[in-house]
């Protein structure tokens, strides 16, 4: 007997402002696995400007079942465990495709190449394309402070290579 490893991802809608509630809800389920990408951004505060992690899609949670899809709702198996998420308080619906009906987000082929949309904004989110806070200078690059124009006195990391003609003073 083999086993299914393949996992079957649906995109989920949730009530507004309650993914959270909603990954522990599902996860408390234990036949699933929960993914939100998120997004970090500075926020101002009275303690100065911190950092805070908002979902990438507001209420839209990835939802990853190793069942595969039912195609026959005459099947016994029907209807599908990720039926069981309606229930759910903080769940307002699941997406649907064409017809109405629930199927899983389908990876596409770009060059003979499997991309996979859920395992992609995952690697995209581990390589740090969603943290949007600033980056710390890189060692060893000088610092210029720009003399003449609308840029006076602005200290900026500069590139000759972008701005050759640009008056700059160490």
């Amino acid at each position: 007997m083999t086993t299914n490893t393949t996992t079957y991802w649906y995109a989920v809608e949730t009530r507004a402002r309650a993914e959270h509630r909603a990954i522990a809800e599902i996860e408390a389920l234990g036949e699933f696995q929960v993914y939100v990408p998120m997004e970090t951004r500075l926020r101002r505060t009275r303690k100065g400007r911190v950092p805070v992690s908002h979902p990438l899609m507001p209420s839209i949670i990835f939802v990853g079942s190793t069942v595969p899809p039912i195609a026959d709702v005459n099947s016994p198996d029907y209807p599908h465990p990720i039926f069981k998420l309606l229930k759910l308080p903080s769940v307002r619906a699941l997406t649907r495709g064409a017809g109405g009906m629930v199927h899983p987000i389908q990876p596409i082929t770009v060059d003979g190449w499997r991309q996979d949309f859920v395992e992609n904004l995952r690697a995209r989110e581990a390589a740090g394309e969603f943290d949007f806070t600033p980056r710390p200078p890189v060692e060893g690059q000088p610092r210029k402070v720009f003399k003449k124009g609308d840029l006076s006195d602005l200290m900026a990391l500069a590139r000759r290579t972008l701005f050759p003609d640009l008056a700059l003073a160490a």
